[in-house]
């Protein structure tokens, strides 16, 4: 009877659930005299923990970013709880459908770029796909982190647009890092349109903290992203002027050269 009552014992410390942000034991059992020895408390923290998977009898949580900023977007969540509609009704559009005005910068940066060098028009062509790849890497870091949305993970936050559903992670915002990254490539053809896109590249990354969808640093760090990898990208694009000097021969001079 005190072996079975010693075993049930045991089984009942194997079974205990590990609590998150709690300080628990390591715990070992000696085959001597059966005594069980506790080693020195150790915690598991929340923010290390990743969505959807358990290990070693721990069920893992998703990571949130709301120790980082979520004070700040929640009153700037706030704001924008206490502000007119047709202001908020405005933010929305532009954050929804604000992406298209690069892609008309873009366009118009090819167009002046026609009547210069090879190693900018170069650049121009290769503009689109460098915003594309500086995308897909964002893609692969939001894929790896694994951060909620804002909206999910703070109750009673106050949102413009409704909350994307579960999965769609919020670290680095995708809007910011495509208007970063074109901002840049603009910023590089053409100095007058490259300022108008750094004005809307800013206006949609806070755009996104705005409706309710990213914390702060989500876009900040989506701004970061865009211009690091955009820089690098478009400075080697101007490697294929010579390619660019053999259209200007061929029946497609129209496309790379003004005349």
């Amino acid at each position: 009877t005190t072996a079975l009552r010693r075993a049930v014992r045991q089984e009942r410390l194997y079974q205990r659930p590990l609590a998150i942000g709690q300080a628990t034991t390591n715990t070992h059992i000696t085959s001597n005299d059966d005594h069980i020895h506790q080693t020195r408390p150790r915690r598991v923290s929340q923010r290390i923990l990743r969505s959807g998977t358990a290990r070693w009898g721990v069920t893992v949580l998703a990571f949130s970013g709301s120790d980082v900023d979520g004070g700040l977007y929640l009153r700037i969540t706030r704001l924008a709880s206490h502000t007119p509609t047709v202001l908020n009704d405005v933010v929305s559009y532009w954050t929804d459908f604000g992406l298209g005005v690069f892609a008309v910068l873009m366009v118009a940066a090819w167009w002046q770029a026609r009547e210069h060098d090879s190693a900018r028009m170069a650049r121009a062509l290769a503009a689109p796909l460098i915003v594309v790849l500086v995308y897909a890497a964002d893609m692969v870091l939001k894929s790896a982190v694994h951060e909620r949305r804002p909206c999910q993970t703070l109750p009673g936050a106050y949102t413009v647009e409704a909350c994307p559903g579960t999965g769609d992670w919020s670290f680095p915002s995708n809007h910011a890092v495509i208007a970063a990254s074109a901002a840049v490539v603009i910023w590089l053809l053409n100095r007058a349109l490259g300022v108008v896109a750094a004005v809307a590249a800013l206006a949609m990354a806070a755009s996104r903290v705005w409706v309710g969808v990213h914390y702060p640093h989500d876009v900040v760090a989506g701004v970061l992203l865009g211009v690091l990898l955009a820089v690098p990208l478009m400075l080697a694009a101007g490697r294929a002027a010579p390619w660019v000097e053999r259209l200007r021969t061929s029946p497609l001079r129209p496309v790379v050269a003004r005349r």
